[in-house]
């Protein structure tokens, strides 16, 4: 079958099972293989590139009859049309990002002035610290996505206030602006994703790179719920340990390699945690090195409980 590919080679390129290959074939005539021995489908390249782009269009929402009897440069065509449709809808319905914020102190510099690509601040309320204290229940009635802090110190008391803050008024984003902190302020600070710290003095420049990093989602609602990834729950060192010695049950090494890539994600967003605090921007860097691969690493260990759930792989899901 020298030039030709096998039906199973084509399957595995364009990611069409055997059976619809061969229903295409006979009922819509996508393509018609040549007849190796009289009974083998060989496929050339241009009928591996048409089925490729028919699978591009169905995916895209054409249906399989409305693609029947069109030639490659008009399958061309209309998914170039396709991707230009989705692309003027999407600029279309773009609208520049605009962040309520509420601040909490004296000293927080002018953010209403923002620089080209970053995003509208929009003040909703100001509060001096102590005014804010002494709001009944610190209860917040506006809509706000970001609260900023200025605060002379940090502890871990401090960080308890602000989560409590936070998790009553339903709001999923805060900036600390602070000069002094402990450690064990820091280490919670650190761990929740809701709360970022810069160091002052600080420009507001500065505070608009830090919102920059937390505007790679849309800006939250009061009341929108948890988190995709809130009621996630990781994979021990135990349970990748035992699943990376295990018997192979099936005939690939994914449980094996999935269970090393997890490893090596959770070492790298330990060390991104733990990393030196260079300066102001390398911090920030940092921890959002750490969120990313927590976001990468969870993905994985997804993608590795669907490979064991799905071929029925028995571990110690509870290792002592």
């Amino acid at each position: 079958m020298d030039g030709l590919y096998k039906i199973g080679a084509v399957s595995k390129i364009t990611g069409i099972n055997i059976p619809t290959l061969r229903s295409w074939e006979n009922k819509f005539d996508i393509v018609t293989p040549t007849r190796v021995n009289g009974t083998q489908r060989g496929y050339t390249k241009q009928d591996l590139d048409k089925l490729a782009l028919i699978q591009a269009l169905i995916d895209s929402g054409d249906s399989i009859s409305s693609l029947r009897g069109l030639s490659l440069e008009q399958l061309q065509s209309r998914l170039l049309s396709n991707d230009s449709s989705k692309n003027d809808s999407n600029s279309s319905n773009e609208k520049p990002l605009e962040l309520n914020v509420i601040s909490i102190g004296t000293m927080i510099p002018d953010l209403q002035a923002a620089s080209p690509g970053m995003p509208s601040i929009n003040q909703v309320k100001k509060y001096d610290l102590v005014e804010f204290t002494e709001v009944e229940n610190e209860t917040i009635d506006i809509n706000c996505d970001l609260l900023i802090f200025e605060l002379a110190t940090l502890h871990l008391q401090t960080i308890n206030w602000i989560k409590n803050i936070l998790k009553s008024n339903g709001i999923d984003h805060s900036i600390i602006l602070y000069r002094f902190a402990s450690s064990g302020g820091m280490q919670a600070a650190n761990i929740d994703k809701r709360i970022n710290t810069l160091r002052q003095p600080v420009t507001a420049q500065d505070i608009f790179l830090m919102i920059k990093f937390l505007t790679g989602i849309e800006p939250s609602n009061k009341n929108s719920g948890k988190s995709d990834y809130a009621e996630h729950v990781p994979f021990t060192e135990k349970e990748l340990w035992e699943i990376s010695v295990l018997a192979n049950p099936i005939h690939c090494e994914c449980p094996k390699h999935l269970s090393s890539i997890i490893s090596s994600i959770k070492g790298f967003e330990k060390y991104s945690a733990d990393c030196e605090e260079l300066s102001e921007s390398d911090r920030i860097l940092h921890k959002k090195l750490e969120e990313n691969a927590k976001e990468a690493r969870i993905i994985i260990e997804k993608s590795l409980r669907k490979v064991i759930d799905e071929n029925s792989i028995a571990y110690n899901s509870n290792p002592s």
